[in-house]
């Protein structure tokens, strides 16, 4: 192709469809002069990249187990309840009774480099539904190594009276480190007289709520389990035509049952250990 000046030809241009274009088929570029390429590309295959982070991890325990630290990460959050306690059975006479109280709880951040590789996870299991007369059963203990351990939920103790207090909540112990922890609720008790009402249970912020208490013969509005945070709710107190409830997972404390009810209690709710990373 010519550029035409003033009628003459002179200054001409080359013919680009002469031009031959690099192969750029496949992974090769096998036409491109070579003087063009400088350098080399290194061969990546991924075994020599360190400090890059997994993306974190979220696991539940809900049964005992070991938990295996990944490589890569910051920080360790560790939330733990304990199992709740059910709540007191009375058949016996004119007795009234108290809820279970909640598992301890907490929620903690550890530094990665301050947690072992393995580390041993207990579950604590809620206390089981009474079947006897002045029966109540603990939840047991739940815990991520020696850095914490939320305890189980206490039942309320014996009573011989138409009154009773209520369960304890469990304990915790955990390292010093940035976190929220909470007892368990308590669970209520009941009245010693007419008309012999059963006490609503406590809440707990990061705990189990405990269960409500059950009053002889009571035959009003069951009291409630005491609320929680981030744990489960506390089962409600039995009536002369309502069965006592079972605490919620996790941790909530079992519904008393007292003399003259339905003289059904309730259990309490399995503890958990979350362990979440990043």
């Amino acid at each position: 192709m010519a550029i035409v000046l003033n009628g003459s030809t002179g200054i001409t241009t080359p013919d680009i469809d002469s031009v031959a274009a690099p192969d750029l088929v496949g992974t090769n570029f096998t036409s491109l002069p070579s003087g063009q390429l400088v350098g080399a590309l290194p061969a990546i295959d991924g075994s020599a990249l360190t400090g890059i982070s997994s993306g974190g991890t979220y696991d539940t325990f809900t049964s005992s187990g070991t938990w295996t630290k990944p490589s890569g990460i910051s920080y360790v959050q560790v939330q733990v309840v304990g199992g709740g306690a059910s709540g007191r059975l009375a058949t016996g006479g004119s007795d009234g009774t108290g809820g279970g109280g909640g598992g301890a709880g907490a929620i903690v951040v550890f530094p990665a480099g301050d947690i072992a590789s393995s580390v041993s996870v207990t579950v604590g299991a809620g206390g089981a539904q009474p079947t006897s007369d002045n029966q109540g059963n603990s939840g047991g203990d739940s815990s991520f190594g020696s850095h914490i351990v939320g305890g189980g939920g206490i039942p309320a103790a014996n009573s011989s009276v138409t009154g009773a207090a209520g369960g304890v909540g469990g304990t915790l112990t955990r390292d010093g480190k940035i976190g929220l922890d909470a007892v368990g609720g308590a669970g209520g008790g009941s009245l010693n007289g007419a008309p012999y009402t059963g006490y609503s249970g406590i809440h707990s912020d990061c705990g189990g709520g405990g269960g409500g208490g059950s009053g002889w013969q009571f035959a009003g509005t069951p009291a409630a389990g005491g609320s929680s945070g981030v744990g489960g709710f506390g089962g409600s107190g039995a009536t002369t035509t309502v069965n006592a409830t079972s605490g919620l997972f996790p941790g909530g404390g079992g519904g008393g049952a007292g003399d003259n009810t339905t003289q059904v209690a309730g259990a309490g709710g399995d503890g958990v250990v979350y362990v979440t990373t990043w």
